[in-house]
């Protein structure tokens, strides 16, 4: 079989499952680029980012404890996984900041709270300090 359509054939299955753990996915276009992300769940908002080599996926196996209790947010950050990789974009820790900020304002997330993995907790904690609203959890 051709690595596309394992490719492909894997995608389906990863999207199968999260829509059974009721996460929706979706896209959202801004000045960086479209992002990927996943959003399941009720409650207060707890956005989960992902570390370095990562992507969403990384955390589907945590998301349906967190689900119970929040609302999850999971995106792709630009460069990784279903987001886009512009060509010209630089990937310093305080611009991958800048744009998961931005995607966060757009997507309309003010009051959350935050869970990151490796580099995640990194951009997190890079985040200016009006944003840290609610509990930040570096997970390695």
């Amino acid at each position: 079989m051709s690595n596309a359509f394992m490719n492909w054939l894997c995608r389906k299955l990863i999207d199968s499952k999260c829509k059974q753990m009721g996460l929706i996915k979706s896209s959202l276009n801004t000045v960086d680029g479209r992002t990927a992300y996943f959003k399941g769940g009720q409650g207060p908002d707890m956005v989960l980012v992902h570390g370095f080599g990562a992507n969403k996926e990384n955390w589907l196996a945590l998301a349906p404890r967190l689900m119970r209790h929040y609302t999850v947010w999971i995106p792709d950050l630009i460069g990784f996984g279903e987001s886009d990789r512009p060509s010209n974009a630089r990937f310093n820790i305080a611009e991958q900041a800048d744009r998961v900020v931005r995607w966060l304002d757009a997507v309309g997330v003010k009051n959350f709270h935050v869970m990151g993995n490796s580099m995640g907790g990194y951009l997190a904690g890079a985040w200016p300090p009006t944003l840290k609203t609610g509990f930040l959890a570096l997970v390695c």
